[in-house]
């Protein structure tokens, strides 16, 4: 890969235990990954630490960045929920000099790639019958990520949830 390739997008995804970044380039249908390296979340101060290393190992021109994090994502910032770490749009689009940063909640951003997924990356759990609908996701790791993907007039709304990270206390 040169750096005067156009179009490549940095994506990650950042958990409480590990954090993936990858390069993506346009494809047909979906993104195509042109590399991935996964990092200790834990083993490092910030997310801007991770990226200076990734792409120090993967120097390439970035038109556009996306970070799927887990906690609550408000006005281009987020506490991470697992994490010592405030991460930033701001921030980030300062550290490394570029127009378009975006922060999701990580289960969201699992959320809208659902409908991305081929058959064969699909495996059924439960067989019924569903043409179209909404789609649940929940997801163990570090946490518990839960999140919703509202279908409405043929357009996905991804809905963030914290459920995971709600107490459970029933008292008499």
């Amino acid at each position: 890969m040169s750096g005067s390739d156009q179009g490549i997008a940095l994506a990650g995804d950042i958990g409480g235990t590990k954090t993936n970044l990858g390069l993506f380039a346009h494809g047909e249908d979906r993104p195509t990954m042109l590399v991935m390296e996964s990092y200790s979340s834990t083993h490092a101060a910030g997310l801007p630490e991770l990226i200076t290393r990734f792409l120090e190992a993967h120097p390439q021109s970035v038109s556009a960045a996306s970070f799927g994090i887990a906690g609550p994502v408000i006005d281009g910032r987020c506490k991470a929920t697992n994490l010592p770490w405030e991460v930033s749009e701001a921030e980030i689009e300062k550290n490394f000099n570029w127009d378009k940063v975006r922060l999701i909640n990580d289960l969201a951003a699992t959320a809208l790639a659902v409908p991305l997924l081929h058959g064969s990356e699909l495996s059924t759990l439960n067989v019924m019958r569903a043409e179209r609908g909404n789609i649940g996701i929940v997801a163990p790791g570090t946490g518990l990520g839960v999140s919703l993907l509202v279908v409405t007039d043929g357009k996905s709304y991804p809905i963030a949830s914290e459920g995971g990270s709600c107490r459970f206390c029933p008292q008499k």
